[in-house]
This record gives C-alpha cells, sequence and structure tokens, in this order.
C-alpha cells in the first residue's frame, strides 16, 4: 500500500461523504441544477487559478528534475485541462471570464487556497504534495466510482464532461505517477514529518468537503 493508500484510507469516512454528498449525487443523476453547478464552476476556476500558484512553488522547490517533470506535469493539467473545460463551460452559459478572474472567492474557497498556499511557501515538496493530492485524487476517486457504477452518467452534456474529464485513463494514469513520487518521499522523511503530512492530507481533505458543501448551498442561492 502507497502512502497515499494509507491516507486515503486513515480519511476513509471524510472521503465516503464525497461520494454521498447531494452536489456530486445529483450530478451523477443529471438532476443538478445547472445553476448550483454554474456557481460551482465560478468558485473553482477561481479556486484553480490559486492552485496553479501552489504547484509553481512545489515546481521551484523539487529536489530533482523528475521532480520539476512531475510538477510542470500537474501543473499543465490544471491549466490546460481543468481551467479549460471550466472556461469552456462558463462561455457557454455567458460569462466573462476576465470579470470572473477579477471576482472574490467565497471565504470557504479563500480559507482553502490560503491554506495550501502557506503550505506551499513554507513546506518541502512532500507537504504540497500532502495539500495538493486531496483535491486531484479525489475527483478522480468520485469520477471512477460513479462512472463504474453507471455509464449515464457521460450521458449528460455538463456533468458527463466532469465525469470523463476525471475517469479517463490519462488522468489515473497521472494519479499513480504522483502517488509514486509521494509513497518514494515518505519513505525517506522521518516519523515526526510523516505525521505532520498526515494533518495536512486531513485538513485539505476536510476543505474539499466543506468546498463541495459550498458549492451545493451557496448555488442554491446563486442567479
Amino acid at each position: 500500500m502507497t502512502f497515499l493508500e494509507t491516507l486515503i484510507e486513515e480519511n476513509r469516512q471524510i472521503w465516503q461523504q464525497y461520494l454521498e454528498h447531494p452536489f456530486i449525487k445529483k450530478m451523477a443523476d443529471g438532476s443538478l441544477k445547472l445553476s448550483i453547478y454554474h456557481h460551482y464552476l465560478i468558485e473553482d476556476t477561481l479556486y484553480l487559478k490559486e492552485f496553479g500558484r501552489v504547484y509553481a512553488y512545489a515546481l521551484y522547490k523539487a529536489d530533482t528534475l523528475q521532480q520539476m517533470r512531475y510538477f510542470y506535469e500537474m501543473l499543465s493539467i490544471v491549466q490546460k485541462n481543468e481551467a479549460y473545460s471550466r472556461i469552456q463551460h462558463l462561455q457557454e452559459l455567458g460569462e466573462d471570464i476576465d470579470e470572473i478572474e477579477n471576482r472574490r472567492p467565497h471565504p470557504i474557497n479563500a480559507e482553502y487556497t490560503a491554506y495550501m498556499l502557506e503550505i506551499a511557501k513554507s513546506g518541502d515538496v512532500a507537504d504540497v504534495l500532502a495539500a495538493s493530492l486531496p483535491c486531484m485524487v479525489s475527483y478522480y476517486f468520485i469520477a471512477d466510482y460513479y462512472v463504474k457504477k453507471s455509464k449515464h452518467v457521460l450521458d449528460h452534456h455538463f456533468y458527463g464532461q466532469w465525469f470523463n474529464d476525471y475517469s479517463n485513463a490519462s488522468y489515473a494514469y497521472y494519479i499513480s505517477r504522483w502517488a509514486d513520487v509521494f509513497h518514494q518521499l515518505s519513505e525517506t522523511i522521518s516519523k515526526d514529518h510523516k505525521n505532520k503530512l498526515r494533518k495536512i492530507f486531513k485538513e485539505c481533505s476536510l476543505h474539499e468537503l466543506k468546498f463541495w458543501d459550498m458549492a451545493y448551498q451557496k448555488g442554491k442561492e446563486y442567479v
């Protein structure tokens, strides 16, 4: 079992709540109101902007060329794949992307990214991975679960793309690569550092859950 798999298992109760979250369940069956998803896309676009900065710090702090390649891959996926997909859908919904980038994120969103950025500034490569992997991997965890449960989750124009983006073989491949890097790093650090990584991973797993809560609850108020 990799260190990442160990951390996911230790936080299984939190991660299970992702699968059972009303936002996710309604997105999977196609019943989620588009206005709620619209709000999520805006908040997630603002989130990804800051998430890119986290990986920029990791790229700068990388100890080896191999680590630099991995973080460059992650940064590229965030900017070229995830952000691009959000922008496409927001434009379909009539949004001005330049205007969105100047908006203030919801406080729950801002709190999450501020925490990750602080870890990225003060910590090392392993710390950055512990902070960022809950987001990257939980999306695969969710999408893979629902696609295996029913291929019909791929049918919806908006939500189907989300499930496809995070369950496809290419994304799964990168997840496995990042898990391997994280595991390699975990084998060369102290017990105290491992415990620090556990705390960071749990904190960011909880932030992920709060983000889904925010997306669903505030999305219902979004017009």
